[in-house]
């Protein structure tokens, strides 16, 4: 920021994701990262509104990346991404499209206008891959799921049982 206030202008475009708005269960360190990021950059766009720096939030969706098909796990929690795989299949969507959206915050049709929400995702991109996963499940000819590799790492304390309620 103290480079773009120095030279009178520029574009900084901060990456949000999953938990901007909000808590996510099993992902606490990284959806809170987001939310503090979330937060940063919309009161840093305020703090800075006439200094000709233009201060942007993007919010890329979920994209079939690496960071995907690669996942760290508390030991005791690998069940619960039994189905990941899948998850990725029908709403992740190639960067390709968050690309071209930080492109766009980048250019010169964002100028004066600090402080922009973006995203790269929407209902009908949702709607679109599941019913994609739908229909070729029910027409047979849905690709299998991506492979997710998981990394174990050890739980500081011992995942705690299921208990029934009487």
């Amino acid at each position: 920021m103290r480079h773009f206030l120095t030279q009178g202008g520029g574009k900084l475009i901060n990456i949000l994701g999953h938990g901007e708005r909000g808590p996510v269960a099993y992902q606490n360190p990284y959806a809170s990262s987001k939310a503090w990021a979330r937060n940063f950059t919309l009161a840093l766009a305020k703090e800075h509104k006439a200094s000709g720096v233009g201060v942007y939030a993007l919010q890329p969706g979920m994209m079939a990346t690496d960071l995907l098909l690669r996942v760290d796990v508390v030991s005791g929690y690998e069940a619960r991404l039994k189905s990941f795989g899948t998850v990725i299949q029908i709403l992740a969507k190639s960067p390709d499209k968050a690309a071209r959206k930080a492109v766009w915050l980048a250019s010169a049709a964002t100028d004066g206008r600090t402080g922009l929400y973006v995203s790269a995702g929407s209902i009908v991109g949702m709607l679109r891959g599941a019913f994609r996963y739908g229909f070729g499940r029910l027409l047979g000819r849905l690709e299998p799921p991506p492979e997710v590799t998981l990394r174990i790492l050890p739980a500081a304390f011992e995942v705690p049982e299921k208990t029934e309620k009487h």
